[in-house]
């Protein structure tokens, strides 16, 4: 949490109370130096105090990869997800990634520094000091009391902690319909995720937003990610709701053609330098909204309210977004089958 004598710094936190609220940001991969994690901590507790909402910690990850490889481990997510595996096309260089990939999935079943964050962050939401499975009602209590921030990388280890929660709770007895009843009570908003965004891979209650021209993403490996990529500019804001990601992108946020994967923009005063487009205005003042509202949300103790609610605002039309998301999504539905209608023709 936020303390010490310089503004903003970090302090170790060992342990996070259950009954004081919380939000935690997960950086991108570079986040594996104290430094690195103050920047998002600081980020997420200007946007709050800009906002005047107080009585909320915030807590910031900074990564302990060890030997692990950050880019295998989402390329093997993603292929757990139903994708191909993205690996290099160089012969020798792909073989060397499939063994170490080999070695990593043999050493790590589940990476350590994701048990780790689990048995900090979670563990003592779903279980008592005796190892004892706390009741439903208590679970989900505690779970309305803890926010996650992802950025890039963040968003695989998101997933793989919830993934690694629902494990926990399988074993503890719990049915697939009452873990997700448990899960998703714990509000997420990711910027840029580099994780897969299938129904069944979102365990929490996921928001996430993106730029259609940011080319980090591109490693999604699935036709609506290419879709986006290769139609940019019939992109306009919109929200692909539900099955289709829980997503909300714009054709891009910045003005300067650069900097796509750039998150920045959720604090007004780094829009400037950022040279953050209109369309890229709609898509931070979205986030932030979700951001702030969801905090104050976690104060009450209440259900994590609708998307509509979250994140609607005087920038931000989210029946539009909304009805645009459907008509692209229609679009892209239309021209992929006439693709395919295409190369069949040519066999």
């Amino acid at each position: 949490a936020p303390g010490g004598a310089a503004a903003y710094n970090m302090v170790d936190a060992p342990t996070v109370p259950v009954d004081v609220p919380a939000i935690v940001a997960f950086g991108g991969e570079l986040t594996n130096a104290e430094i690195h994690a103050n920047s998002y901590g600081k980020m997420l507790y200007r946007a709050l105090a800009e906002e005047k909402v107080s009585g909320i910690n915030v807590y910031s990850v900074v990564y302990d990869f060890a030997s692990r490889s950050p880019s295998l481990e989402r390329a093997d997510l993603f292929h757990r997800a139903g994708r191909k595996l993205n690996l290099a096309a160089h012969p020798i260089t792909r073989a060397a990634q499939t063994a170490r990939l080999d070695e990593m999935r043999a050493k790590e079943p589940v990476p350590n520094y994701i048990i780790d964050l689990y048995n900090v962050l979670l563990r003592p939401r779903l279980f008592d000091e005796n190892g004892r499975v706390r009741p439903i009602n208590t679970a989900i209590k505690n779970m309305r009391n803890i926010m996650f921030y992802g950025h890039s990388h963040g968003a695989a280890a998101i997933t793989q902690l919830g993934d690694y929660m629902a494990q926990q709770l399988t074993t503890a007895g719990r049915t697939p319909e009452q873990i997700a009843k448990i899960q998703h009570n714990l509000l997420v908003i990711q910027h840029g995720p580099l994780s897969p965004l299938n129904p069944n891979r979102r365990r929490f209650n996921t928001l996430s937003f993106a730029s259609a021209e940011d080319t980090t993403m591109q490693n999604h490996g699935n036709a609506f990610a290419r879709y986006m990529s290769e139609n940019s500019g019939d992109v306009v804001p919109a929200f692909f709701a539900g099955d289709r990601g829980n997503l909300f992108v714009v054709q891009r946020l910045r003005s300067s053609f650069i900097g796509e994967h750039d998150h920045r923009g959720i604090l007004r005063d780094e829009r400037a330098e950022m040279m953050t487009s209109d369309d890229g205005g709609i898509l931070f003042d979205a986030e932030r909204n979700a951001l702030v509202r969801g905090a104050k949300n976690m104060l009450t103790g209440r259900a994590v309210p609708s998307v509509r609610e979250l994140v609607n605002g005087k920038n931000v039309d989210f029946d539009q977004m909304k009805r645009a998301g459907d008509a692209l999504y229609n679009i892209m539905l239309a021209d992929l089958h006439q693709q395919n209608l295409a190369r069949g023709n040519q066999k």
